[in-house]
């Protein structure tokens, strides 16, 4: 069931362009928030993604999406939900083609409470812990992960860093909204996790903010522990953005 901030969030994306279907809607709201967050860090492929969606729409339409993502973050910063995701299933938008059966949040709670047990003590001895979430959708898994370790006083900010990958593009750009926002590090891929093939690869802000390109070199120095990007289009993404930090780490 979703809440009061997700129906004002859906009634006002329906209104934004009675032309276009709700999926194509969403998909550039999506679109938006994720190359808007990313720009800074990815700023050429930032910029087209950004400037596909703004042709398409008037100025006053382009606030309305503004609008929106204010709701969705003012939401956001008082629980943990998994909004866009609910949202996604609210509207039926989701493709049982492609696999696409978004887990409830309390269930991602449950178990993420069964395997973050005894977090605290192994990031005590290793300074940080790794998650890889190979299906993210949404990100519901890391959003009910980054809960447990609020409670168990930990830093989610500081004390995980997370590689999620997902096969949908508009999972994937759901998944780095909400992963960003809730600022935990991580490396967010759209790719196919069985043929190893990747399209895209976006660092949350948080990750490039902080120390953790130094935090992970450091581990990779001594530990296999890290994913890696290898694949050849992994590494072709990281060349069009000039990024040899990318390039050094993984």
């Amino acid at each position: 069931m979703v809440t009061p901030a997700q129906k004002q969030f859906i009634n006002l994306l329906r209104k934004i362009d009675y032309s276009k279907n709700m999926y194509e809607i969403f998909d550039d709201f999506c679109r938006l928030g994720t190359y808007s967050l990313a720009l800074p860090f990815h700023g050429d492929i930032a910029r087209e993604e950004i400037s596909r969606v703004t042709k398409k729409y008037s100025t006053d339409q382009i606030k309305l999406f503004d609008e929106a993502f204010a709701i969705m973050v003012n939401e956001l910063e008082k629980t943990h939900i998994d909004f866009l995701g609910e949202v996604f299933g609210e509207c039926e938008l989701a493709n049982d083609r492609q696999g696409q059966f978004f887990t409830p949040f309390h269930v991602s709670l449950m178990m993420a409470k069964v395997t973050m047990h005894g977090m605290k003590d192994l990031i005590g001895q290793k300074g940080f812990i790794t998650a890889n979430e190979p299906a993210c959708g949404s990100g519901g898994m890391m959003i009910a992960m980054r809960q447990v370790m609020i409670e168990e006083k930990c830093n989610p900010s500081r004390d995980v860093f997370v590689v999620a990958q997902d096969v949908s593009e508009i999972a994937f750009m759901m998944c780095y909204i909400q992963i960003s926002l809730y600022g935990i590090g991580a490396k967010i891929i759209h790719g196919n996790t069985i043929t190893m093939q990747t399209f895209r690869v976006l660092y949350t802000p948080v990750y490039w903010i902080t120390d953790w390109p130094l935090r992970l070199m450091l581990r990779q120095m001594t530990t296999e522990e890290i994913p890696t990007a290898d694949t050849k289009e992994e590494k072709q993404e990281q060349e069009s953005n000039n990024d040899p930090v990318q390039g050094e780490l993984f």
